[in-house]
């Protein structure tokens, strides 16, 4: 048996235990596979009341559990605290550890927008659910327990390199030279820590017509810097749209005046951590992050020290 369909399989006998019987539709679903993990939805159409729809996700790479093994039950303790909070997030249904690691959680409503139909209002509302989701407050005692933000690879689990598709490795090798100087107590900034999605950007945010619905794919997600989530979003909006797509969605977030001015060092954060995970871009698009890597670049050495700032 092909190693999808010995996957999908797995994933079919989980969910007919866990519902109690067999679904009419298990569709893998596109994403997820930056975990190394598979996502599923399943279906029971003829009981939606009985059955509402589900969606699974099956750990099922080795060497990424062997690098992040908790990541799993990460997931799970941080789809229950958002839900918890009143974000508009799956909720947590089910979860087993063998053979493989799998959780399911509800299926929420909506779907995403592709970057050339988005519109003012699509940014306005990720930029509203940004500044709700980092006011949830966390409670002193869970903040040992939930994890904190590092940036990606920071400990060596694999190596950032200046990607082979760049016509100006010099500033990729720059920008990794400042980024393995994350200092452990930056994730604090000089301030209480909060809830981060980790992976924020339109790709995971479902809407209905212009309205947000749904926040999804929390298995990254965390507590440190909310600008961490600005970081993110902003290297994707320059990526699929451009550097002034990115600095309206900030502006729009940063209008609470209870906001901090937002650092450049994110942008830093984002995109040189995305580097081992990203495919070779278009031309087009790969000369838009590099010239948002050297002006990003350009910011952060003129400012002394750039960490200490925002």
């Amino acid at each position: 048996m092909r190693a999808d369909a010995a996957a999908t399989e797995e994933v079919r006998r989980w969910v007919t235990r866990l519902a109690g019987g067999p679904p009419c539709r298990l569709t893998r679903l596109a994403g997820g596979q930056g975990s190394g993990s598979d996502v599923f939805r399943a279906d029971w159409p003829d009981q939606p009341t009985q059955h509402p729809p589900l969606v699974i996700r099956r750990h099922g790479d080795r060497k990424w559990l062997a690098r992040e093994p908790d990541l799993p039950e990460r997931e799970a303790r941080m789809l229950s605290f958002a839900a918890a909070s009143g974000l508009p997030a799956p909720r947590l249904v089910g979860q087993i550890s063998a053979p493989s690691p799998m959780l399911a959680m509800t299926a929420l409503p909506g779907r995403t927008i592709p970057p050339r139909h988005l519109t003012a209002a699509h940014l306005d509302c990720a930029a509203r659910v940004a500044r709700r989701l980092h006011q949830v407050p966390i409670p002193q005692e869970q903040r040992a327990t939930l994890p904190r933000y590092a940036p990606h690879y920071i400990t060596g689990t694999l190596p950032i390199r200046a990607p082979d598709w760049s016509h100006r490795p010099e500033i990729w090798r720059r920008a990794i030279e400042l980024y393995f100087r994350w200092p452990e107590d930056l994730g604090q900034g000089g301030i209480a820590p909060r809830l981060v999605h980790r992976d924020f950007h339109f790709g995971n945010l479902l809407f209905e017509g212009e309205a947000l619905c749904g926040i999804v794919d929390w298995v990254t997600s965390c507590i440190g810097d909310p600008q961490a989530d600005i970081g993110h979003m902003r290297w994707n909006l320059v990526h699929d749209l451009g550097f002034d797509a990115a600095e309206r969605f900030t502006a729009l977030y940063c209008e609470d005046s209870a906001t901090a001015p937002y650092h450049r060092k994110w942008d830093l954060y984002a995109l040189v951590g995305a580097l081992p995970d990203l495919p070779p871009p278009p031309v087009e698009t790969r000369s838009r992050l590099e010239a948002f890597l050297a002006e990003t670049l350009n910011v952060l050495e003129g400012a002394a020290p750039w960490r200490n700032q925002g």
